[in-house]
């Protein structure tokens, strides 16, 4: 498992030092699920480069790759530095304290990988949380606003003409 731990910022008034264990008031659980591994959310997109909004316990997301397959596989042929993403286009309500994204495996070049979240559907302001690829669970520990919307992005480079891809199998939001 890949941890991520946000970068203390100035403005954080809470001094909560200790990240998710504490007084606070409940346990932290799983509040919310994107199973790219489950066929009823199959999109109907098979192409690499096209997008598609796919609706999943009542988000919705706009997906760039192949959500035909299971896990869906995001990536794509003669991409040279080519952003492909996965947001929300449905704000999340609640606040969060982290997100696990799972990946599967990868046959293509993965320049960078980042979580981006924003108050904005246009992800103006956004806030960027960068993450390295590993195949599993990466969790993005973070103070994550009520109300934001999330966007996933893997810069990708293939060089072969063939479609190759990263594996995308689930996406969880974690808070209390």
């Amino acid at each position: 498992i890949f941890n991520y731990e946000a970068p203390s910022e100035g403005g954080d008034e809470g001094g909560d030092e200790g990240g998710e264990e504490g007084g606070d008031e409940g346990e932290v659980s799983v509040l919310y699920t994107l199973d790219a591994t489950d066929a009823a959310n199959n999109g109907k997109d098979n192409s690499y480069a096209g997008s598609e909004d796919i609706t999943i316990n009542g988000i919705t997301w706009n997906v760039t790759g192949n959500t035909t397959i299971n896990p869906w596989r995001i990536g794509g042929k003669k991409l040279n530095a080519v952003d492909r993403e996965v947001f929300t286009k449905t704000p999340y309500e609640k606040a969060l304290t982290k997100i696990v994204v799972t990946l599967g495996t990868k046959n293509i070049t993965l320049n960078s990988c980042k979580l981006l979240y924003s108050a904005n559907a246009d992800f103006s302001g956004a806030t960027e949380v960068p993450f390295e690829y590993a195949e599993g669970a990466i969790e993005l520990a973070n103070s994550y606003p009520a109300n934001c919307y999330y966007k996933l992005v893997f810069n990708c480079t293939e060089t072969s003409g063939k479609n190759m891809y990263v594996q995308l199998s689930k996406i969880e939001f974690y808070g209390k």
